[in-house]
């Protein structure tokens, strides 16, 4: 890694825990004031962040899959970008058919995914257990804020999906614990540093003391994305990062407004955390289908534990 791409990291890392430290400290004020931003508020603020920050770090998947050599030309970009949207588009429609069972399987792929923002530091398996336990905490500690949350995605199966997150919490937690404290002793120290084991911890406290939507938008947002944006930009031209990052981000926004039209009127906040939540989820299927073969072609393999 270069000497410009550690001083981003470190960059990006340190303005992560400075958001997201005042963010949380804004909560906490805000609590003590008795003043709280209405569920509304909060998924407008959770929908505008994911669409400045969320969206363009998967509307660079054409460069990556160019990267890659899935596509060469403009014939090539077209057919990738078509096949894109009708994967993104069928699991969509699947979680129409079959909402519980859907949603269900993209949080399980969606762990997979996200475990992706560790696995420069730490073995695949030790990244499962930190991103599992960063999508189940909220759970734990607002249950019925995500009961209410996945009634909006998949009403039938909300309070059982909210249960397994519940139990799942604090197990993976605990996992994760034990996996970093023999990570530290198996791993040269420069791997499992303690800026990562702060960055997991504030994500933790978030989690404690942030409502699901907020803390969403503190992982999402200022964590997962500007993290998958730095490493995949890396030996791309500026220009080319930019007008690829701003046609595909539209888009994308072109299609959720589309789909949002769609959707049954059942009230503007469930159909805002439809577009959001099921958007983000079905676009992650192709994306990760793209990041994982990139990966496979590019990146060296993680660290394995002494076992």
């Amino acid at each position: 890694m270069s000497k410009l791409s550690k001083s981003l990291e470190l960059w990006h890392r340190r303005l992560f825990l400075l958001l997201s430290g005042t963010i949380i400290l804004s909560n906490i004020v805000s609590n003590i004031l008795e003043v709280q931003l209405s569920h509304s508020t909060q998924i407008v603020a959770l929908l505008i962040a994911v669409a400045v920050t969320g969206l363009p770090h998967g509307a660079l998947d054409p460069l990556v899959a160019r990267r890659a050599k899935l596509w060469r030309r403009g014939s090539g970009l077209l057919a990738f970008s078509l096949l894109y949207v009708f994967i993104a588009g069928a699991v969509f429609y699947l979680w129409v058919l079959f909402p519980g069972t859907t949603l269900a399987i993209l949080l399980a792929l969606s762990v997979w995914h996200f475990s992706g923002d560790w696995r420069a530091a730490l073995p695949r398996s030790r990244c499962v257990a930190a991103a599992t336990a960063v999508i189940s905490a909220p759970a734990f500690w607002h249950y019925s804020e995500v009961v209410e949350l996945f009634s909006y995605l998949a009403p039938a199966h909300a309070q059982l999906l909210a249960s397994i997150m519940y139990c799942l919490a604090p197990v993976s937690l605990l996992s994760l614990l034990i996996v970093l404290g023999r990570a530290r002793k198996k791993i040269p120290k420069v791997e499992v540093s303690t800026p990562l084991l702060i960055e997991l911890g504030v994500l933790m406290l978030a989690a404690t003391l942030l409502s699901p939507l907020v803390y969403f938008l503190v992982y999402f947002c200022l964590l997962h994305s500007p993290r998958h944006l730095l490493a995949v930009t890396r030996g791309f031209e500026r220009i080319e990062v930019i007008s690829y990052g701003v046609i595909f981000t539209l888009l994308s926004l072109s299609l959720a407004l589309v789909t949002f039209f769609l959707l049954p009127d059942t009230g503007l906040d469930e159909r805002l955390a439809q577009i959001v939540f099921i958007g983000l989820l079905a676009l992650t299927v192709p994306h990760m289908l793209i990041t994982e073969h990139a990966s496979k072609l590019t990146t060296p393999q993680p660290p394995r534990s002494a076992t």
